[in-house]
């Protein structure tokens, strides 16, 4: 499955190096026993990234991910995103009831997933920097 990541500069360095990208993302609002993350987008389009994000993830991994190790946000979310979290994420809660939904952020929820697995460099297919168009992998 092909899928997208989305970065801060700063790291890039440090993922180079080490080539992989590792499972790191947790949340106040995870709940007890959820395991760290990986987060992608099935869309190369960084407005598809929660809004606070958008701007400051100008590093795109698109990556090749096996079947089975992806699996999207909302089921993930279901089992280990304690309930508050998915109003404080801005995101509609698919369970909810209809009126409980958020409307005006995060609507890319839809295109996100996750994986609780390291990401090998060969599995990324390019790296690019958003800011100016600059293949960053393979250089």
């Amino acid at each position: 499955m092909k899928l997208y990541h989305f970065s801060k500069p700063d790291p890039w360095p440090a993922i180079k190096a080490s080539r992989e990208l590792r499972p790191l993302w947790t949340s106040s609002v995870s709940k007890p026993g959820a395991a760290l993350t990986v987060h992608f987008s099935d869309s190369d389009d960084p407005q598809t990234l929660p809004w606070a994000l958008v701007e400051s993830r100008p590093i795109r991994f698109a990556v090749e991910i096996p079947d089975g190790q992806a699996v999207s946000w909302q089921e993930w979310g279901q089992k280990f995103i304690e309930p508050e979290g998915w109003y404080s994420l801005g995101v509609k809660n698919k369970a909810a009831p209809p009126e409980h939904a958020l409307t005006s952020v995060n609507t890319g929820a839809d295109h996100w997933f996750v994986t609780e697995h390291v990401v090998p460099a060969s599995s990324w297919i390019e790296v690019i920097d958003l800011r100016d168009g600059s293949r960053l992998w393979p250089a």
